[in-house]
């Protein structure tokens, strides 16, 4: 019974459940990569999303082909501050 109050409620309430995703462009401040190889590279590649170095702030390891791998470290100063990576 609670919960069907609890869902009644949170219909009622105006806002934020109704809008929609918010969207911002932060791309310019993620590193320059490029996936290299012939056709054999392109069936391995990928890239993951993860906090590799446990400081709340996730890193990116993105496949080479035929370079290496590449981890970036996030290095942002703060959260909503200007994206930094170090490779």
């Amino acid at each position: 019974m609670s919960a069907r109050l609890f869902a009644l409620a949170l219909l009622a309430l105006p806002g934020a459940a109704l809008a929609g995703p918010r969207f911002e462009d932060r791309s310019a401040g993620l590193p320059q990569h490029q996936y290299t190889g012939g056709w054999e590279h392109f069936v391995g590649g990928g890239v993951a999303v993860f906090d590799c170095d446990a400081d709340g702030y996730p890193d990116i390891a993105a496949a080479g082909g035929a370079n290496p791998m590449r981890l970036y470290r996030n290095e942002t100063v703060a959260p909503g501050a200007a994206l930094a990576f170090g490779a």
